[in-house]
């Protein structure tokens, strides 16, 4: 359906020259590996987020090995990106993402040399974009965070003899698991109108 539109704007013939032939492979593969990565920032966004919020509720040393990365991370961070997928095909924005890539061949023409210059500034930026939603994210456990373990501080300095972070650590987790709770809906909302916006922008190109 969707991946028509190569042969609708004039894909070009396959070349004879094996030389010419796996020159346009390379473009293509790089292009790809381009829209892949980019998209896979948006994801890398989920699991620093959740990083950060594990490392102010005191789950920083608790780790987990979900099946989409396979690698270890926070136990918030598996959580937030599984459900940031989740969110994706459940909104419909596996849809988008097929139509942003059939539609990313009028900007990107097949058979064409891709301007890497272009590419490599949008890849950063995009990079960038995703460290910024990162913070977002996670900013209302960052300032409630900061502003708990500032008081702790304070607490601690006037009672010395009281292990403070040791009696605070249950409070942290029971509380950052119940902001987590109240503001989950907000931050996939977030991060699903910032990568739909980005794919918006790619049908665009």
């Amino acid at each position: 359906m969707g991946f028509d539109a190569p042969a609708q704007h004039g894909a070009p013939d396959l070349p004879d020259a094996p030389f010419i032939l796996f020159q346009a492979l390379f473009f293509e593969i790089s292009i790809g590996a381009f829209l892949g990565l980019a998209g896979r920032m948006f994801i890398t966004a989920l699991v620093t987020a959740g990083q950060m919020i594990s490392q102010m509720i005191g789950l920083s040393n608790i780790f987990v090995m979900p099946n989409v990365s396979m690698q270890l991370g926070s136990v918030v961070g598996a959580f937030l990106m599984l459900s940031g997928l989740v969110f994706i095909f459940a909104s419909g924005l596996h849809l988008l993402s097929i139509d942003a890539l059939a539609r990313s061949y009028i900007g990107l023409p097949m058979g064409r040399i891709p301007d890497m210059d272009w590419i490599s500034q949008n890849f950063v930026a995009v990079v960038a974009h995703s460290f910024r939603l990162a913070v977002e994210l996670a900013s209302p456990f960052l300032v409630l965070g900061f502003i708990y373990y500032l008081g702790l501080g304070l607490v601690n300095k006037a009672m010395q003899q009281l292990p403070v972070f040791f009696v605070s650590i249950p409070a942290a987790i029971a509380g950052g698991l119940f902001i987590l709770i109240l503001s989950v809906s907000a931050m996939l909302t977030l991060f699903r109108d910032s990568y739909a916006d980005w794919l918006m922008r790619l049908t665009v190109l």
